[in-house]
């Protein structure tokens, strides 16, 4: 998968579904979401995005290419074909499994997308806690005081003949004794920018998450309790959503779960008769039942190997079971990135290097005059 167009499903999971078995070129039936009838594509061009394991930092560019590339030749193609082709009942390699469903399960576009559609609106709720005096006065004095440390190095070049330590201290103090009406933050000035650098960032985690896992794939924990089961169902006409790894917890099937979050079961179609099963507690039963989830998880499209008749039908309700960003998403999400904001938890120095790069680059940007060395405001 080298170069700039990215599979983020990759094509030899993605050939379990030859629709053209014996021909050099693989192809498969490709359903997208809102489309009347499917497209006999090439697998090349299917499930690929510009770029998407690739960031550029100081002109140069940074990618997860060569440590995918690496993890699929080296261990994940040559399993999943074992899969696809052994006998059902063995079933050797724990750790190998759990590594192939972390890394397709963390490789998926739609996993992506959701962090993306979360961002804008939790810079909204920012927005509204910048309005609320009294949280910003609740909240404030003790985000400086357990995060001080970085805010005496941030601060330190901007004040050079004042105690930074002294200064936060008066900062605090004076948050807390202003009347709560003006304690509130206008955060517009700078909303656009920070957005712009959420979605940076999270483009950042992406790579750097793959190469690590694809580095390190002892690294992929969610998994490693499973029982692992090969199932062929006789007769079956499975298919492959491009979110293929699919949960099974009570309530029904989702494609994404919160981290740490239980679930029952989940599955991975190989081929249209076979899939191989993660199982904490239950197994599944019914194949119509898998096919049925794999379209309805799906973000934007899946693909068979033949144009099975009930697929005209089941192709409507592509993206049925993908999960919606509700207001309750992101107070929750809000809430927990406010109570991480509190603690030392989070702090890496990868974390505290990009909260520097964030301060430098967004909250005082070389073009504004900002703040006199002397502490005085221009």
């Amino acid at each position: 998968m080298t170069g700039k167009r990215h599979h983020y499903i990759p094509q030899f999971l993605q050939v379990g579904f030859n629709s053209r078995t014996g021909e050099k070129v693989t192809r498969a039936w490709l359903y997208r979401k809102g489309e009347a009838t499917p497209v006999e594509a090439t697998l090349k061009h299917i499930g690929v995005e510009v770029s998407f394991y690739r960031y550029r930092a100081s002109g140069v560019d940074i990618s997860a290419d060569q440590a995918i590339t690496r993890a699929e030749g080296q261990r994940l193609a040559p399993l999943v074909q074992k899969l696809r082709i052994g006998n059902p009942t063995s079933m050797r390699d724990p750790a190998a499994l759990a590594e192939l469903f972390a890394h397709i399960y963390a490789r998926t576009k739609a996993v992506w997308e959701i962090g993306r559609l979360q961002a804008p609106l939790m810079f909204e709720r920012l927005a509204a806690f910048a309005r609320d005096p009294q949280a910003i006065q609740n909240v404030l004095p003790r985000l400086i005081e357990t995060q001080r440390p970085i805010f005496m190095r941030l601060l330190a070049p901007r004040y050079l003949d004042r105690d930074v330590g002294e200064l936060l201290s008066e900062w605090v103090a004076h948050i807390q004794g202003v009347p709560p009406e003006e304690s509130s933050v206008d955060v517009g000035r700078m909303s656009g920018a920070l957005l712009e650098w959420a979605l940076r960032a999270l483009q950042v985690s992406k790579v750097h998450s793959m190469q690590g896992l694809s580095d390190r794939p002892e690294s992929a924990k969610r998994f490693h309790d499973c029982t692992f089961r090969l199932l062929e169902f006789d007769g079956a006409r499975l298919v492959q959503g491009d979110t293929p790894v699919v949960f099974y917890q009570a309530g029904g099937f989702t494609p994404i779960l919160a981290k740490d979050e239980p679930f029952d079961y989940a599955f991975l179609p190989l081929t249209p008769t076979r899939v191989v099963a993660a199982c904490h507690n239950g197994t599944p039963y019914s194949w119509e039942d898998l096919r049925d989830a794999s379209i309805g998880c799906s973000y934007e499209h899946f693909i068979a190997a033949a144009q099975y008749p009930e697929l005209a039908t089941l192709a409507s309700t592509i993206g049925r079971n993908f999960p919606v960003v509700t207001d309750r998403d992101i107070e929750k999400l809000f809430a927990e990135a406010v109570a991480l904001a509190l603690t030392t938890d989070w702090r890496g120095n990868e974390e505290e290097a990009l909260v520097e790069r964030l301060a430098h680059e967004v909250l005082w940007p070389p073009q504004d005059a900002g703040v006199a060395s002397s502490g005085e405001e221009k």
